[in-house]
């Protein structure tokens, strides 16, 4: 089922992200984009049964004028702090985050910058909650020589502090959550040949705390990754993708990651001719799973369900045919328990969902 683009024509998409954005129990769509007018932000409001209404369009600073914030990633906060979304933008100076407040469970005004200065956000992600309703943000910083994860603190009256920041040589991408069980948010930074976790020490700073070499092959261009607990043991593990041996084969694997920290790595066959674009935890009940993207050589693509077992199984369940995929999420769209999809591409928004 396609989504019509704010204008009813094509989207060009930067990404995905699936929340409970208006608080109403279900799920919603938020798309960042460069249609026109450049720099914007998509809405689309879940009604429970797999159906979507269209919502408003939020423009990003200076949108329609060269110079603008281009959102490249978007995500909801909510909670004890101020509510709203924040947005990982690229081509924009000073500052590389902005938000947009809540005026309402459904509106939102446009943006404002938020920080940190001087940056520019290939990745933008929520790292934690904190005490007094803030919550800490980390953006990747694209500009800088080597590059930095910057991390600051969104506060309750929605202002900025930055906090501090990582040297993150080489990063492609990173993930936020608590790796090795102690209580504190961490990061686990992507290139193409390593996985490097980086530890919380709980006063917004990080210490290295092991890597994990990968496979170079040539041209390796791993550039995403998803972290869930994928076996179902209460462990959290990592799923890589990406293209290598300079664009002839794309690679896909799941390592699991512990207080002892990284475990062998569990491939994923792939299907011949065909390359992973994007990687995303499976919303589902009772089993861990991902959705990946695939693009065909020379054309065509699909989404991908994998499923992971506790004997160290690994298992494509499905694979289903979807006009453009460079960017898929996962949620339960109409409360039956499974693992729908959305995913944009080609101009497109498009939601799949599951069989009974």
């Amino acid at each position: 089922m396609p989504l019509l683009a704010p204008d009813g024509g094509r989207m060009a998409a930067n990404g995905v992200t699936v929340a409970d954005v208006d608080e109403d129990g279900r799920l919603d769509v938020l798309v960042p984009g460069v249609t026109s007018p450049k720099g914007m932000v998509a809405l689309f409001f879940g009604e429970g049964d797999g159906g979507f209404v269209r919502g408003e369009v939020l423009l990003a600073q200076g949108a329609g004028v060269p110079g603008a914030e281009v959102p490249r990633t978007v995500f909801y906060v909510g909670g004890g702090g101020p509510r709203g979304l924040v947005s990982g933008n690229s081509n924009v100076s000073p500052r590389g985050l902005s938000f947009y407040p809540a005026t309402g469970p459904r509106t939102f005004l446009d943006s404002h910058s938020l920080g940190p200065d001087g940056s520019n956000c290939e990745q933008a992600e929520p790292v934690a909650l904190i005490a007094d309703g803030g919550r800490q943000v980390a953006c990747l910083n694209g500009v800088t020589t080597p590059k930095r994860i910057k991390l600051g603190v969104m506060l309750s009256d929605a202002g900025y502090q930055a906090v501090g920041e990582a040297l993150a040589p080489g990063a492609r991408s990173f993930v936020s959550a608590d790796f090795n069980a102690d209580g504190q948010a961490d990061l686990l930074m992507l290139t193409t040949t390593s996985l490097t976790l980086l530890g919380g020490d709980g006063a917004f700073g990080f210490v290295d705390a092991g890597s994990f070499g990968l496979a170079q092959g040539s041209g390796a261009g791993r550039s995403s990754i998803a972290a869930a607990d994928f076996t179902g043991d209460g462990r959290l593990g990592v799923a890589v993708m990406g293209v290598v041996d300079g664009g002839a084969r794309s690679d896909l694997f799941m390592v699991p990651l512990s207080a002892a920290g990284f475990a062998a790595p569990r491939p994923v066959p792939l299907a011949p001719s065909r390359f992973h674009a994007a990687v995303a935890p499976a919303a589902t009940v009772g089993a861990a799973a991902l959705v990946t993207c695939l693009r065909g050589n020379p054309t065509g693509s699909w989404v991908e369900l994998v499923r992971f077992a506790l004997d160290g199984g690994v298992f494509v369940e499905s694979v289903s045919p979807v006009t453009g995929c460079d960017h898929v999420a996962s949620g339960d769209f109409n409360g039956d328990g499974k693992p729908d999809v959305v995913t944009t591409g080609d101009g497109r928004v498009n939601v799949l969902i599951a069989l009974p």
